[in-house]
């Protein structure tokens, strides 16, 4: 299987010298190889995460492929906490039949798939995405059940007040 840095410079996103640099900085700042290129301006997150789809053979979840984002109305924010979503920089995206499939920014955390696969009972489908993306995409998921589910409440709320209130003016 190619590096990263392999398919990164094959693919014309890094130059050889880069990818040298990047390795000699990676190394000193004891931070990953993928982090390091990103931080010294060479190429962007998302160049880093279709490399790595290529790498693992791992589909490429995206806002612009309209891939990055949660199907409603499967309680996907029921199957994947919150908490664990954000500790773990994955996003549930749909669940069909006994697979769940989410995104990732890590695919080599395969810890972080196991403990997943064991929080929900479902094998798991990794798609590849960039933490960026991935957060803003929680953000938009939680805090838009969050609103749902207080507009729930609060109807709810309502309902019971009124069938209160009228027993009263029995």
């Amino acid at each position: 299987m190619p590096t990263l840095a392999e398919i990164l410079v094959t693919s014309g996103v890094l130059s050889e010298e880069q990818r040298d640099k990047a390795h000699k900085v990676a190394a000193q700042s004891k931070c990953q190889f993928s982090e390091a290129v990103v931080k010294l301006g060479f190429t962007k997150e998302d160049d880093i995460a279709i490399a790595l789809s290529k790498q693992y053979g791992i589909p490429y979840a995206s806002r612009d492929n309209k891939i990055l984002k949660a199907e409603k109305g499967q309680n996907l924010e029921k199957v994947v906490p919150e908490n664990f979503a954000r500790e773990n920089f994955l996003l549930p995206l749909f669940q069909d039949n006994n697979v769940l499939a989410v995104a990732i920014s890590d695919p080599e955390n395969v810890l972080v798939l196991d403990n997943l696969k064991l929080l929900t009972g479902h094998e798991i489908q990794p798609f590849i995405s960039t933490k960026t993306q991935i957060i803003k995409a929680i953000d938009e998921f939680y805090l838009g059940s969050a609103v749902i589910d207080l507009t729930l409440n609060a109807k709810e709320g309502e309902e019971e007040a009124e069938g209160v209130s009228s027993d009263d003016e029995r």
